[in-house]
């Protein structure tokens, strides 16, 4: 059987764009969750995640039936290194902007690809985030809603 990688969700509705921000300076000034030993200004740092609003978590909650729920903004910049995520094996995502690039899944190799994909905009997906992958060739910094169970 075929590992599942990616799926787009077009049944589960569109976040109101009353309930977000598109303003990446707006959400890098909410605590980063991710590391947060590391300063965002660092160059070093592609990747950031920071709470989304309440009113998020409460539209959340009446579209995905996951325990411990986490509804968080992330921050992908330019350059993100090839990884699989440390604390969660899948998650659904929302890009509030894609930065005009695709999402790679790699073989354990981190060279051979298994799957590319080019997510649209305000459309909810599920990844599997156990599997290598990145986004490249975005051209400005990528920002999603991301929802998945916190195992914390």
């Amino acid at each position: 059987m075929e590992e599942q990688i990616y799926r787009l969700h077009p049944e589960i509705p569109q976040v109101p764009d009353s309930l977000f921000t598109t303003q990446v300076d707006e959400v890098k000034s909410i605590p980063n969750l991710f590391f947060p030993e590391f300063p965002l200004e660092s160059p070093m740092r592609k990747y950031s995640v920071h709470d989304a609003p309440k009113e998020m978590y409460e539209w959340a909650q009446d579209h995905f039936r996951l325990n411990n729920l986490a509804v968080r903004y992330q921050i992908v910049r330019p350059g993100m290194r090839i990884h699989k995520d440390v604390n969660r094996a899948w998650c659904y995502n929302y890009l509030i902007t894609s930065g005009n690039g695709e999402t790679v899944w790699y073989e354990d190799d981190k060279t051979t690809v298994k799957k590319s994909v080019v997510i649209p905009e305000k459309t909810w997906h599920w990844i599997n985030t156990s599997v290598f992958h990145t986004v490249r060739n975005i051209q400005e910094d990528r920002l999603a809603i991301t929802i998945f169970e916190d195992h914390d």
